[in-house]
């Protein structure tokens, strides 16, 4: 009786992982630079009522029987695909097309990426994340297409 109570109760907990991922999901779905999540599961613990055996002679073998008792979460993954390009008609709106980030500078100085790319210049013409006020990094490249120096405020 309680491995059947323990095993609804994973399974009902489990379940309301799907619905919570799927609810950030459609709520995000129109959100600039936001990225589907899924999730995953395995089985928490198995018992064996019996073990298997080899084949024989005469015989193919035989499977051990197990049973599953309960459900745990496997993983949560971020789908990290292409999405749809699309025209907005601000020349400081960007796009990353393929693998890749852009790189921000937190409040306190650390290193941050974006694939969000509505970008703008605040009072002081630093290029800026504009949902995020967070400064925009880049690299200076020189006549021949080779980034030279360290990244710096994009001004």
């Amino acid at each position: 009786m309680q491995r059947s109570l323990f095993s609804g109760v994973t399974g009902l907990t489990n379940h309301q992982l799907i619905l919570d991922n799927t609810a950030n999901n459609l709520a995000n779905i129109s959100t600039s630079g936001f990225k589907s999540s899924r999730i995953t599961f395995s089985t928490a613990l198995t018992q064996t009522q019996s073990s298997g055996s080899s084949p024989g002679s005469t015989t193919g073998g035989q499977n051990p029987r197990q049973v599953g008792l309960g459900v745990r979460n496997s993983s949560v993954d971020i789908n990290m695909n292409q999405g749809a390009l699309q025209s907005t008609g601000r020349n400081l709106d960007l796009a990353i097309q393929g693998n890749g980030f852009f790189q921000v500078t937190n409040l306190d100085g650390s290193t941050a990426y974006t694939r969000v790319g509505n970008f703008g210049f605040d009072s002081k013409d630093t290029m800026v994340d504009l949902g995020t006020g967070l400064k925009i990094q880049g690299k200076v490249f020189d006549s021949t297409g080779q980034a030279s120096g360290a990244t710096s405020d994009v001004d």
